[in-house]
């Protein structure tokens, strides 16, 4: 019918990621915030970079690109280090002004 689904439980792992508690991603005040999307956006490594990219990854599965976690995750990836990600954000940021 077109409208199954499954369920699956995959942690970041699955995606060569390695696995990080939620207090290293959880957020704070807005310029907190902020700047760790910044240096997500410019490259920075770390928890919240990993988590990132497998919410990349699940966000890819759904939309039927990529053939495993590990190939969805570099996908992510390349669109963090290309530069990509940062100029959508910055052609937001003008869009908003």
């Amino acid at each position: 019918t077109g409208n199954a689904f499954k369920m699956e439980r995959v942690d970041a792992r699955a995606a060569g990621l390695p696995h990080a508690p939620i207090e290293a991603i959880r957020g704070d005040d807005a310029r907190h915030n902020a700047a760790a999307l910044k240096a997500l956006l410019m490259g920075a490594p770390g928890p919240y970079r990993d988590a990132v990219l497998f919410n990349a990854a699940g966000a890819l599965l759904v939309a039927g690109r990529g053939s495993d976690w590990h190939e969805r995750a570099a996908m992510a990836a390349e669109a963090l280090d290309s530069g990509r990600a940062m100029a959508l954000l910055e052609q937001w940021i003008a869009l908003a002004r």
